[in-house]
């Protein structure tokens, strides 16, 4: 039997399946229709695209006072430039309410697993805000220990001794539920010390998936993406030298199949593939490729790169095309030629260039400061408090 033959045999059990099979009636298609046509009309107008959703953003502002306003309830008294500061509001319900099974690095459960501060909440069962996290959160108090779930097994490991307040057990219980209560509002709308928006808590009952084992994309080892920025070091070159520049590449440099290029105001854009070799290895090898290849049309002029930072996820292409040509404008404003200069390597001139943008500046802040407001959750101190008193007063 050919292909063809095959072909007709399918079809032909597809067309009756779907004619006298079907046990679908009209009400169930419509059923469908109607759901498929709610949940796109939901999606499309409330939900959106990650990090660009109306609703997200009403969402978060509701879950941020929500947290303030228990916070007020718990004797939050904020100095006045922090009254709607909701980073100010999580930092005093942490400070009250010490838990021993809030391990967030595989240092804190001795390497036997890997962990994160983006995944401890659904991980640690005594984060899941259900009567399975009321159990484990009181049970860990009580016995000094920490219960994860991970590749669908139980882990429990030992901590330090933690001891509950009160005089009887019942009151040892009430203040076990009232530390679980306390350190879920801290989480809900992330941490203290966390970049942008935070993680949060899962919803309730979703452990239980965590005993699923389906697999993992592993993608980040498939699909590492760089943009580079090349452009011409003298300014005195036209729009007819860009885009040869543009053609020359796809031909000489050896990109990878998954490669885009496209002139892009005074330069060209490379998005490039890479799996193994180095990222610095690609942009020397893209820098000499140019320069030999256009040598007799460049007129004595020179090419230079501007690099972005690695990324993983398509959505993040714009932001990292916009951070190669930032690193451009720094060689151009030191004047110098022939070379390449990667974002990440900058240092305190992204703060200049995101003036205005508090996401960034937040980040720039969290690499500088971060482990000093980590050691202040965990050992309860104010050395944060101290660096800004020592500024306030114009101290450098």
């Amino acid at each position: 039997m050919d292909n063809r033959e095959i072909k007709i045999e399918l079809s032909e059990a597809n067309r009756k399946l779907l004619q006298s099979e079907d046990r679908c009636d009209k009400y169930d298609y419509i059923a469908a229709v109607v759901c498929g046509a709610i949940g796109g009309m939901i999606d499309i107008f409330g939900v959106g695209s990650p990090g660009d959703s109306a609703l997200g953003t009403w969402t978060d502002q509701q879950v941020d006072k929500a947290v303030m306003a228990f916070s007020r309830k718990m004797g939050w008294n904020p100095k006045e430039r922090n009254v709607d500061n909701v980073k100010s509001a999580i930092g005093f319900l942490e400070r009250n309410s010490r838990v021993n099974y809030d391990q967030r690095k595989p240092g804190d459960v001795n390497d036997l697993f890997n962990i994160a501060p983006k995944t401890h909440h659904m991980m640690s069962l005594a984060h899941s805000p259900d009567v399975v996290g009321l159990f484990f959160s009181i049970l860990n108090q009580f016995a000094s220990k920490s219960t994860f779930v991970v590749n669908g097994r139980l882990v429990t490991i030992f901590t330090d001794t933690f001891e509950l307040k009160g005089g009887n057990f019942i009151m040892k219980i009430m203040c076990g539920v009232s530390n679980w209560i306390i350190h879920l509002m801290s989480d809900i709308a992330g941490s203290s010390g966390a970049h942008g928006r935070g993680t949060g808590i899962v919803m309730p009952f979703y452990e239980f998936f965590g005993f699923c084992k389906n697999g993992s994309f592993n993608y980040k080892n498939e699909k590492q993406h760089i943009a580079i920025f090349f452009s011409f070091d003298k300014t005195d070159f036209d729009g007819k030298m860009v885009e040869e520049l543009a053609l020359v590449m796809p031909i000489n440099l050896s990109l990878t199949l998954f490669s885009v290029v496209y002139p892009d105001e005074d330069g060209v854009v490379v998005l490039e593939l890479s799996q193994k070799e180095p990222v610095k290895d690609i942009v020397n090898r893209f820098l000499s490729a140019v320069q030999h290849d256009m040598g007799d049309k460049l007129n004595g002029n020179t090419v230079s790169a501007g690099v972005s930072s690695i990324f993983y996820k398509p959505e993040r292409m714009k932001e990292c095309v916009d951070e190669a040509k930032k690193a451009m404008r720094l060689l151009r404003g030191y004047n110098i030629c022939h070379s390449a200069r990667y974002f990440e390597e900058i240092g305190i001139y992204r703060f200049f260039f995101e003036l205005g943008n508090d996401v960034e500046l937040e980040d720039f802040m969290m690499q500088r400061l971060g482990e000093l407001i980590s050691y202040d959750k965990e050992n309860n101190s104010d050395y944060i408090d101290t660096l800004e008193t020592y500024l306030d007063f114009g101290c450098a």
